[in-house]
């Protein structure tokens, strides 16, 4: 029997654009953690998700999503907000009765 030691992995989150500020998170080798939950803002966009590259062609994880640290030899990986444009969406009776609120999404 022996015993495998493993280092942690930090998480940097990176406004990619966007504004405010976040703590590295730092996940325990060998183990699984959430994601720390989105806390930058960007003026009239919302967030999508986390990537590993800035131009979203790397991993994406989700907000908040599972992460689980396997790297033995502990790492630091950045993770970068990815942002979209909000939409506003107008809907039209076409001829029909009633009327709805435009929705931004």
């Amino acid at each position: 029997m022996y015993v495998v030691w493993g280092y942690d992995t930090i998480i940097n989150f990176l406004p990619n654009g966007g504004t405010g500020e976040m703590t590295s998170q730092v996940i325990t080798y060998n183990t699984k953690q959430n994601l720390s939950l989105n806390e930058f803002t960007k003026e009239n966009n919302r967030f999508f998700h986390w990537n590993t590259y800035a131009n979203n062609t790397g991993t994406s994880y989700e907000d908040g999503a599972e992460y689980s640290a396997s790297n033995i030899n502990g790492a630091t990986i950045n993770l970068y907000a990815i942002w979209g444009t909000n939409s506003t969406i107008v809907f039209n009776a076409n001829g029909g009765d009633g009327s709805m609120d435009p929705q931004v999404v």
